[in-house]
């Protein structure tokens, strides 16, 4: 997969983009479950087939979503014809990051989904189906962050999120539809 290479935070992470029906066979979400007791400490939530059903119609009604899908790649313990490899494209000189080509084993639950499960098995319904191998989504992906900083990672972006309020929900809505040709949207 083309992608770009980088450092933030003292690891090393790769941002592309990936075919959803990719993302569902590699991925895996390490719910908070006693099934994965052995992986402690885990972090996810259950997914919601409720929410997941919404983010699969709001799809197949063309919405997409502009924000990263965020993974930790856990090749910890594969053989080294299982762990990702970088193809360096050359880097300018005036750039911390790389660009190349990241190659991804297919290997099952390779790819722990930190941060965006319910967009990605929003793709996994019947209905839309055709464009989980036709769309892509864009990713920001780790390697072999250890289940802390996953842990960790999760909170700092679930806790520092802010719902924007009802009423400038509504105001926004105006500014949207305000020059709509449809007269029930004005």
């Amino acid at each position: 997969i083309p992608a770009i290479k980088g450092s933030m935070g003292g690891n090393t992470y790769y941002m592309f983009s990936i075919e959803p029906e990719t993302l569902l066979r590699i991925g895996f979400v390490l719910h908070r479950v006693k099934a994965n007791a052995e992986d402690f400490p885990t972090y996810q939530r259950l997914l919601k087939t409720k929410r997941i059903k919404s983010l699969s119609e709001f799809i197949n009604g063309g919405g997409y979503f502009p924000n990263s899908v965020i993974l930790n790649f856990d090749t910890k313990g594969l053989k080294n014809s299982r762990k990702l490899e970088w193809e360096d494209a050359g880097q300018r000189d005036d750039s911390l990051s790389d660009h190349g080509i990241l190659k991804i084993p297919n290997s099952f639950a390779i790819a722990y989904i930190i941060d965006g499960q319910h967009r990605v098995y929003g793709y996994s319904y019947a209905d839309n189906s055709e464009l989980k191998f036709k769309q892509t989504i864009p990713v920001v992906a780790f390697e072999n962050l250890s289940n802390e900083r996953q842990l960790e990672m999760f909170m700092e972006i679930n806790e520092n999120q802010t719902a924007i309020s009802r009423n400038l929900k509504e105001t926004l809505k105006e500014d949207i539809y305000w020059m709509s040709p449809k007269p029930n949207l004005r």
